[in-house]
């Protein structure tokens, strides 16, 4: 009795650590995913002809755009998107920035249900207010 006691313990210490490391891992991956949006909102004004862009809202930004596949990748909507997105003329970049952040942003479970086009149409930078 005391060996399955023993065995159960040890089956029990292992599935604790296995779940824990798994939860830990997806509760990460969301918190990037997260991350992903609020870079691709907060930076979104690089996209505005005749704003001007620091070298590090370039690289905050370009990085959310290449972290995309790695965090979503999983999710062909999101992937078709971001094809798009590189794709689509400069003319056409800013409308589909909304796009995809909105899809993105619906996967990562981040609601934007009371954020408009405008919202996202026009960002807040040096030359708009």
């Amino acid at each position: 009795i005391s060996c399955i006691g023993a065995m159960a313990t040890i089956l029990a210490a292992w599935f604790a650590v296995f779940f824990g490391l798994r939860t830990l891992r997806d509760t990460e991956i969301k918190r990037l995913r997260i991350k992903c949006v609020i870079e691709l909102m907060a930076y979104r004004f690089i996209l505005v002809p005749g704003v001007t862009t620091s070298i590090e809202g370039k690289m905050s930004f370009f990085a959310a755009l290449n972290s995309i596949p790695g965090l979503f990748g999983h999710d062909p909507k999101v992937m078709l998107c971001l094809r798009d997105f590189r794709e689509v003329s400069s003319a056409e970049k800013n409308s589909s920035i909304m796009k995809l952040i909105r899809i993105v942003a619906d996967v990562a479970g981040v609601p934007l249900s009371a954020v408009s086009n405008i919202d996202l149409e026009r960002p807040f930078s040096d030359k708009r207010h």
